[in-house]
């Protein structure tokens, strides 16, 4: 067997040896890897129609619970007080009387505000203003005299004392401040009345009760009224009264 040359063995080994180099990161590059088998995609889940799509009426269940509802009392409108007081033809277009019942709803409203925990007292300020709207004065002013019965702190009886004296001039000029004659005693009667001074108002209620110009029903009101914003009032003046008839009446 003939041996290889020595030539031969050192080109041999060369040729192996940049093998060696190229497959080890030399100056050329390497045989680009092949990519890697891509992974299967991952089947869709199954969803519930019931999940994706949610229950409107459950939710609407939901924040009915979480969120209580306002009692019927706080959503509804409260009533027109002054327009209950000048509900009846021709009241409206007396300026006065609308001023009155004005200043009267706001001093009910303060009361009414200060009785939330006297539940039978401020049902009787309500009905007296009920009845005071339909023109039942003197009933309106009984149960006025009534909230007194109840325990009233300085302040409430204050007011109440100023609730029964804007009633009172409400109802004298509701039934007389259109009586030709009598419109300037009956303006001093309700300014008295609106002020709180009962002393001025005695001698207008008596002049006016003087002058003749009532039907016997009319004085008979004016009487009851008075007698019950200056109690004692109606003897004094059924006594007055009385006086000035004896003279006459010997004298036939």
């Amino acid at each position: 067997m003939t041996k290889p040359s020595v030539p031969l063995l050192f080109a041999t080994a060369a040729v192996l040896s940049l093998s060696v180099f190229d497959t080890r990161g030399g100056d050329k590059p390497a045989a680009a890897l092949p990519d890697p088998p891509a992974a299967a995609a991952a089947p869709a889940p199954v969803v519930d129609p019931a999940v994706v799509a949610p229950d409107t009426k459950a939710l609407g269940r939901a924040t009915t619970n979480a969120v209580p509802a306002k009692p019927a009392a706080a959503v509804g409108a409260a009533p027109d007080l002054v327009g209950l007081l000048l509900a009846a033809p021709g009241l409206k277009s007396d300026e006065v009387l609308g001023s009155v019942a004005r200043d009267l709803v706001s001093k009910v409203a303060v009361l009414g505000t200060s009785l939330a925990a006297q539940p039978a007292a401020k049902e009787r300020l309500d009905r007296a203003l009920t009845a005071l709207a339909g023109g039942r004065e003197v009933a309106a002013l009984d149960l006025l005299a009534k909230v007194w019965q109840a325990r009233l702190t300085p302040e409430q009886a204050r007011v109440a004392m100023q609730v029964k004296d804007l009633a009172t001039a409400y109802a004298v000029q509701r039934n007389f401040g259109l009586i030709q004659g009598a419109r300037d005693d009956v303006a001093q009667v309700v300014l008295g009345l609106r002020q709180g001074e009962v002393a001025t108002v005695v001698p207008a209620v008596q002049k006016m009760l003087d002058s003749g110009k009532l039907t016997e029903p009319q004085r008979e009101l004016l009487t009851d009224l008075a007698d019950r914003s200056a109690p004692g009032f109606k003897q004094v003046s059924e006594t007055l009264t009385q006086g000035l008839k004896s003279p006459k009446e010997s004298g036939r």
